[in-house]
């Protein structure tokens, strides 16, 4: 070997020496859309609608309309969800019964955001006639989500009729062995001209009634009861 060519292998070396080859992999991974689907499992989707059961509704909405949405493009998941946020298979869909206690919107979709953000999260189907008595507002959380968050509304824009006993009022203070006036507001909303019996008990014991006259609707009427 000459001097040359040695000095041209030195040179080689000390190149690969200064600059190391280095390999680069790369690799592309499809992930179809995926959509959430959250059905609203508390008692009150149970409530009865001038249009009908909110339940039957809805049963007719995910068994009619859902198929139509989500098509063999997309991947999806379900959960149910009260107070808490389970998740679902397709098929327990039928099974589902509205009996939870309290419903919490914002706990629902923070979950669902929270376990499938990794999994290319395309939008969560909301289904819910909107009640809830726990956690935030849905509807601020919603804007502030990057995912959209689309809301099957279920039931009527109707408050249904309802009678109930708004206020009592009496006196915290009693004489032994003397009446006592107690003050009883009733509200009615979707019920006109009825005569309900408002009956007040003790230890399951009839202590006084009255008949309250309901005229129309929205209306309160005020009726006293003496206690002794």
């Amino acid at each position: 070997m000459n001097h040359r060519a040695c000095i041209l292998l030195a040179l080689l070396a000390l190149l690969l020496a200064l600059f190391e080859s280095r390999i680069k992999l790369s690799w592309l991974e499809h992930k179809p859309p995926l959509i959430a689907v959250a059905v609203d499992q508390s008692a009150s989707m149970a409530t009865p609608d001038p249009a009908g059961s909110r339940w039957t509704l809805l049963q007719q909405a995910l068994h009619q309309e859902l198929p139509k949405i989500i098509t063999p493009a997309y991947q999806s998941r379900f959960y149910r969800f009260a107070g808490t946020v389970n998740a679902m298979s397709a098929d327990a869909i039928d099974s589902l019964e509205a009996s939870g206690d309290a419903t919490d919107i914002t706990l629902a979709l923070q979950s669902i955001s929270s376990q499938l953000r990794e999994q290319n999260l395309t939008a969560i189907l909301l289904f819910s006639d909107g009640n809830y008595n726990q956690g935030g507002n849905p509807s601020r959380l919603g804007q502030e989500m990057d995912i959209p968050v689309f809301c099957v509304g279920v039931g009527s824009t109707q408050q249904p009729p309802d009678l109930s006993v708004a206020a009592v009022n009496a006196n915290p203070f009693v004489y032994v062995n003397e009446s006592t006036p107690i003050e009883i507001t009733v509200s009615a909303i979707g019920y006109k001209n009825i005569h309900p019996t408002l009956s007040l008990s003790e230890n399951g014991e009839l202590a006084g009634s009255a008949t309250v006259a309901v005229a129309g609707s929205p209306s309160q009427q005020r009726v006293t009861l003496n206690w002794q």
